[in-house]
């Protein structure tokens, strides 16, 4: 399973990286929304674990890369507590 995470807190990456690489997970990571689109389009991901932080156009560029008709991989965010997200379409 390939495992995409995107997230510009460094230490929070090594930590699940570490973490699903000991799981047999094949892992990559992107330190920023632009490097993550760009790997998001270089290959297929399986799970993408993605800081909803981060710009709201990366989030959406990502969410977009994955609409249908593609067969969409779960996509889980990170969100600090006390914040909550409604569902938009788009």
């Amino acid at each position: 399973m390939n495992i995409l995470i995107i997230d510009d807190e460094h230490e929070l990456l090594e930590r699940l990286s570490s973490v699903l690489t000991k799981e047999n997970y094949t892992v990559i990571t992107a330190a920023d929304g632009q490097e993550g689109l760009d790997k998001l389009w270089d290959e297929r991901y399986d799970l993408v674990l993605l800081d909803i932080m981060l710009r709201t156009s990366t989030v959406s560029k990502c969410c977009k890369r994955y609409a249908p008709p593609v067969c969409p991989p779960r996509c889980l965010c990170s969100l600090p507590k006390g914040i909550s997200v409604t569902r938009s379409q788009g």
